[in-house]
């Protein structure tokens, strides 16, 4: 399992070019990156990171605690992957 921690890291440090917002490519990152998700995580992710709703707004739209919200937003090991982040501002 360390290893594979360790891999991430090695990814993530890899990333040296945020693209900018309205880079036609950034759709196709981001589309790529949803697809991954299940739905209750891609949900939360689109509402909180991409539509701009708070924690609380999520959930209640959603019909789900706010500690329900937070866990599936984080991914493991905390924080968001640097390319989902610019995008989120």
């Amino acid at each position: 399992m360390r290893v594979a921690r360790r891999h991430r890291r090695d990814v993530a440090d890899e990333l040296t070019e945020v693209p900018e917002r309205g880079d036609p490519q950034l759709a196709v990152d981001i589309g790529a990156v949803l697809d991954r998700l299940s739905p209750q995580h891609r949900a939360i992710l689109v509402l909180r990171d991409l539509e701009g709703l708070d924690g609380k707004a999520v959930g209640e739209l959603l019909e789900v605690e706010l500690g329900t919200v937070k866990s599936r937003a984080a991914p493991p090991g905390g924080g968001h992957p640097p390319a989902l982040t610019a995008v989120s501002r």
